[in-house]
């Protein structure tokens, strides 16, 4: 199950589920949760969730992110960036 994120709410739009490799440029206005792998960038107006295990190369861009999972890129959180234990960021933040 996933958290919801800002707001107490699971507003969640998109997921990319643990078996799934998506390559591409996204834009979204929604909320998206990453258990996969992605490439390219990600662009959103609402939240992102990297679960553990996934594994991003991409560069970032929403009002919150949470790591949980591997980023090789750079990330933009607008207000917040929150990083678990297993976060692991290659990139700039």
């Amino acid at each position: 199950m996933v958290t919801p994120l800002s707001g107490g709410q699971d507003t969640t739009e998109s997921v990319i589920g643990p078996s799934v490799h998506l390559e591409g440029n996204f834009n979204s206005s929604g909320n998206i949760v990453i258990g996969g792998s992605l490439a390219g960038s990600l662009t959103t107006t609402g939240d992102v969730r990297i679960l553990e295990g996934a594994k991003v190369q991409a560069t970032i861009s929403a009002t919150l992110v949470h790591v949980a999972g591997e980023i090789r890129g750079d990330v933009y959180a607008k207000e917040l960036l929150e990083l678990a234990p297993t976060a692991r960021i290659y990139g700039n933040v």
